[in-house]
């Protein structure tokens, strides 16, 4: 009886082992299968999904549209706002020349003010001077009058007067 056991028992190992390996044989056919499965996806996806079918195709016409799209609108927008910044540069330099051609002509002008004050001071100078040595009040006086007049101002300048500094030299 005891033999029997050990017969059935290494049958059932037998047959439990035969059938291990029929499923091992069975996963290894399909991991095999997923494999190449695999294999062949990468390629398509490394040709670009070309075998997928007209739908892959037309997915790829649509973005290359819209790319070269995007290009065109960032080169357009690019070229106006360039054009728009050309446009405020030369707006720019134009009304600084005209502000300098303004700066230059009040330039010149204050120089002949300037010169014309020069000459205005040069000329009262020379008025002074004039005046100071041809007093046309003296050719009206007597003599007498003359002396009282000198004797005058020589006593403007006498120390002893009470005469407030300010007003001793009046001309």
């Amino acid at each position: 009886d005891c033999t029997a056991d050990k017969r059935r028992t290494y049958r059932d190992l037998l047959l439990k082992d035969k059938k291990g390996v029929a499923d091992l044989q069975h996963n290894n056919a399909t991991i095999n299968k997923l494999q190449d499965e695999i294999i062949q996806l990468k390629r398509t996806v490394s040709k670009g999904g070309g075998e997928c079918g007209d739908e892959t195709a037309a997915l790829r016409k649509e973005k290359e549209a819209q790319t070269k799209k995007l290009y065109q609108t960032r080169r357009s927008v690019t070229v106006v706002s360039r054009n728009k910044e050309h446009m405020k540069l030369r707006e720019l330099a134009v009304e600084s020349d005209q502000i300098l051609n303004q700066l230059k002509g009040m330039r010149e002008d204050q120089e002949q003010l300037l010169k014309l004050h020069k000459l205005s001071q040069r000329l009262s100078t020379q008025q002074d001077i004039a005046l100071t040595l041809y007093n046309p009040i003296e050719t009206h006086l007597t003599d007498e009058e003359k002396a009282a007049l000198r004797e005058l101002e020589d006593r403007m300048w006498d120390p002893s007067l009470d005469i407030p500094v300010e007003l001793r030299n009046l001309e």
